[in-house]
């Protein structure tokens, strides 16, 4: 019995550390983030942005270690999904041919790709507009944030080419 309790602490503090460890999305971002702008053609043939998905679907956000572990992992959900729901859709001139009525009537009847519950977290759907305007927004109150999250809009603030991680977080928001 004590063997099993064992190794059932020891896959927590794995999976654990993995929840706040982003090198798998670096890997993605590197390969697929030039300069200003993302190669989406080659993004939506590659399985693993749906595999790191997959891995923070499992995540309870609560059960990290830290606010900079919490911000981090916000952050590259919002980043993760804003380039999945693109992808999925390539090829496409702007991320408003997602919005569901034409732009002006998608904003005025909540129907853009921001509104859609696409995100699922510890069990929980959520839209890219929870995330951004009841998470991170109210929780970590950084102004930043408008500079580190994923628009898809070509006058939006260029992606990085790596995942935020908690130890890293203060001076890779600065950048």
């Amino acid at each position: 019995m004590k063997w099993i309790l064992s190794c059932l602490i020891l896959l927590s503090l794995v999976l654990s550390a993995q929840a706040e460890e982003h090198g798998f999305y670096t890997a993605l971002l590197k390969d697929y983030v030039e300069g200003d702008s993302v190669n989406y053609k080659d993004l939506s043939k590659d399985k693993r942005l749906g595999e790191y998905i997959e891995q923070l679907s499992k995540i309870d956000p609560e059960a990290l270690s830290s606010r900079e572990a919490k911000f981090a992992f916000w952050l590259n959900v919002y980043n993760a999904y804003s380039l999945k729901v693109i992808a999925d859709r390539y090829p496409i001139k702007s991320i408003n041919q997602l919005n569901s009525g034409g732009l002006v009537v998608s904003v005025v009847l909540k129907k853009t790709v921001w509104d859609k519950p696409i995100v699922i977290v510890n069990g929980k759907k959520l839209t890219l507009r929870a995330i951004d305007h009841e998470i991170l927004r109210p929780q970590f109150k950084d102004s930043r944030i408008q500079f580190a999250i994923i628009c898809g809009a070509v006058s939006c603030a260029p992606p990085m080419t790596e995942a935020f991680e908690a130890e890293t977080l203060e001076n890779q928001l600065e950048t």
